[in-house]
């Protein structure tokens, strides 16, 4: 029954294709782990600890169980075994949440100490992609400000190991190897049994966070009367901010998808209170080191977390309501380039900290200027268009996936891998900086204005089933 059952979840789940082309590269990182030899290269600790930070908060904050509307119809109204179901469905989940913490790590993986590399490296990527998954699927059914106390507690105790606690999950990096990997290991034994009693009971779980989703009230409307369709357009898309809880992406997700939306007015505080934080904080590492490798860094990841925000935009469209109310071309451009305009906004603060730190002398500060205030809206465009031109896939409810995890999706990482290498080569000179903002620029306008390309993605919505 199990291995009848394992096999229908994960091939209701995962494309045949995808499942190989995942096999192929868990093969090449093993490969390659043996001949990367370890660079004493202090920065990479700050990275580790944020990528381990990220990480729990994906799972946390942006938990789901992999459900499809036909498990709801069809498959937990069978009389099977519940923990032969709860077993299938975590390792389907394991599959999906835990690639991240495997493919990630692996690139850190020349700068960890050579004990951990040679004898424990291994135990902590299974300890950690086993805690993420169980803490997204322990998450799916807690109130937000649960999970948000429990995304805090576990960043503040893995950040904790940058001041000295070598019990923390991050102590695999500072230098308490054997302490860290028995805080990922007890993490792990701990949720691991929560996830599954959880997953037991899976089809209750989920309807009472779908009555809760679904019965709160609206706080506030928005009114649209005596504005132009422009205007209507800019007046949502541009000052509401939309974080998307996760993307339909094997490794990037758990299953349920959630978002959240926030004015701009009031996220313009935060962010500015977060750059004023990041100034600082640049201020004093430069009393002892570089930086300009830092705010490279922050600038990649500020590209990466917009990845985030772009894959959704699609996403959330309906083509009998927006498409059919205007020039369905004239429709695309303005919400694309109207969220443009909004990230824009958004990480405006931190292109006004790095303006100060390059009037302060800090070398390469220009430059990750010019990738937040140009690189980056000009990169939303297109990995926006990307994502409708490659396999746009509609959001039609919370809480389910809404479809299922195939090869060509895969090429919706290909943006990251290209914003990185743009972010990298930015950080170089000045003149390759300007040159790739002009470059982008163009591009993004361009592509944004083509009759043509906006053709073929709304063509692909059709196609895939948008509504």
């Amino acid at each position: 029954m199990l291995r009848s059952l394992l096999k229908f979840v994960l091939l209701t789940r995962f494309s045949k294709a995808l499942l190989a082309f995942i096999a192929f590269i868990f093969v090449y990182y093993v490969l390659a782990f043996s001949e990367f030899s370890a660079h004493n290269f202090y920065s990479a600790r700050y990275l580790v600890v944020l990528f381990m930070i990220f990480l729990f908060v994906l799972s946390t904050l942006g938990g789901g169980i992999a459900i499809l509307k036909s498990d709801r119809d069809f498959l937990f109204i069978l009389p099977i075994p519940r923990r032969d179901l709860a077993v299938a469905l975590y390792t389907a989940q394991l599959i999906s949440m835990g690639l991240a913490v495997f493919f990630l790590l692996g690139y850190f993986y020349p700068f960890f100490p050579a004990a951990i590399r040679t004898s424990l490296l291994p135990l902590d990527i299974v300890a950690f992609s086993i805690s993420i998954t169980s803490l997204s699927i322990i998450s799916f059914s807690l109130q937000f400000y649960r999970r948000l106390l429990l995304a805090s507690f576990l960043s503040v105790w893995t950040a904790s190991a940058m001041l000295g606690l070598r019990l923390s999950p991050a102590g695999i990096i500072t230098g308490g190897e054997y302490l860290g990997s028995l805080s990922l290991v007890a993490l792990a034994v701990t949720t691991t049994p929560l996830a599954l009693k959880q997953l037991s009971s899976v089809e209750l779980e989920f309807m009472r966070s779908l009555i809760r989703a679904s019965s709160s009230d609206v706080k506030k409307q928005t009114d649209f009367a005596g504005l132009s369709p422009l205007r209507a357009i800019f007046s949502l898309n541009f000052f509401t901010v939309e974080f998307s809880g996760r993307m339909n992406t094997a490794g990037f997700g758990g299953g349920g998808y959630r978002s959240v939306r926030v004015r701009l007015v009031l996220l313009l505080p935060i962010m500015s209170l977060l750059a004023a934080l990041y100034l600082l904080l640049m201020l004093k590492i430069g009393t002892f080191a570089d930086v300009s490798f830092i705010t490279a860094i922050a600038s990649i990841y500020m590209i990466v977390f917009t990845l985030f925000m772009s894959l959704g935009v699609l996403g959330n469209e309906r083509l009998w309501l927006g498409f059919t109310s205007v020039n369905p071309f004239a429709y695309l451009r303005y919400v694309v380039a109207a969220r443009a305009l909004s990230v824009a906004s958004m990480f405006s603060p931190f292109a006004a900290a790095d303006i100060v730190l390059s009037l302060l002398g800090v070398r390469g500060a220009i430059n990750a200027a010019l990738l937040v205030a140009v690189v980056l809206p000009c990169n939303f465009i297109l990995v926006v268009l990307w994502s409708g031109y490659v396999s746009p896939v509609q959001i039609k409810e919370e809480g389910s996936m809404p479809s299922q995890f195939n090869l060509k999706q895969t090429l919706n990482v290909l943006p990251a891998l290209v914003s990185i290498a743009l972010a990298s080569i930015v950080t170089v000179s000045l003149i390759f900086a300007v040159i790739i903002s002009l470059v982008m620029l163009l591009s993004a306008f361009v592509t944004l204005t083509n009759k043509r390309v906006a053709e073929i993605i709304i063509r692909k919505m059709v196609d895939n089933g948008f509504v």
